[in-house]
């Protein structure tokens, strides 16, 4: 009995644990969200940079992790640049790190303490990439199309994927000149448009559910 009662207790905490990895922006069966579903599919599946736009709010983080947890970057890191938080000069030394180009070449020169070399393998997700200054869209949008930089004085390919994520008004700010057309197109090489929740009100009864699930799991019940 106590056999039975153990495996029926495991078998409870696997269902709660594969519960609590979904990710809740992807839950539902609406035709918005299912077609997110299927973005998410396709973009876990190719190589290309992906964009997520999404209002204020929506946990956009979590769905780029879920593209990196089912892409062939799994294995690598994942790795967070927030483009709004600190001033320019910060995030660039964040993401290029301190490497000086020498002239010799057009590609971006990077240092290795840089988050651009650290994502070799995985996968560099910036957060709000509107928020980017101009001279750092430049330099994005050299390394998004050139496919290799220099790392330390040592030209690599740059075997990471990015993933970007903008608010829906995004082709405003590339029409008005504020963002990058270049910068945007590669970066949409997949789009995904997450749905505010008012525009899948049908989805709410199964979010609703896996909320209450999350919080039994939390709590130990059944």
């Amino acid at each position: 009995m106590a056999d039975t009662t153990v495996a029926w207790a495991d078998a409870r905490a696997a269902r709660f644990a594969r519960q609590a990895d979904s990710v809740l922006e992807l839950v539902g069966r609406s035709p918005a969200i299912a077609r997110v579903q299927e973005l998410v599919r396709r973009a876990a599946a190719l190589d290309g940079h992906v964009l997520i736009t999404a209002e204020a709010g929506v946990a956009v983080d979590s769905v780029a992790r879920e593209i990196h947890a089912k892409s062939r970057y799994a294995a690598g890191v994942y790795g967070v640049v927030e483009c709004g938080a600190g001033d320019p000069a910060q995030l660039e030394r964040l993401l290029f790190g301190a490497s000086v180009g020498d002239g010799s070449t057009d590609l971006e020169s990077v240092s290795n303490d840089s988050r651009l070399a650290a994502a070799q393998g995985g996968t560099l997700f910036l957060q709000d990439v509107t928020d980017v200054s101009a001279a750092l869209q430049a330099r994005l949008a050299r390394v998004a199309r050139d496919g290799e930089m220099i790392v330390d004085g040592r030209r690599v390919a740059t075997l990471f994927r990015l993933v970007a994520s903008a608010p829906p008004g995004i082709e405003t700010e590339v029409h008005g000149h504020r963002f990058r057309a270049d910068l945007y197109r590669r970066l949409a090489t997949v789009r995904i448009d997450l749905p505010p929740l008012r525009e899948r009100a049908e989805d709410v009864p199964a979010l609703a559910e896996r909320l209450l699930e999350r919080a039994c799991a939390t709590r130990g019940v059944a």
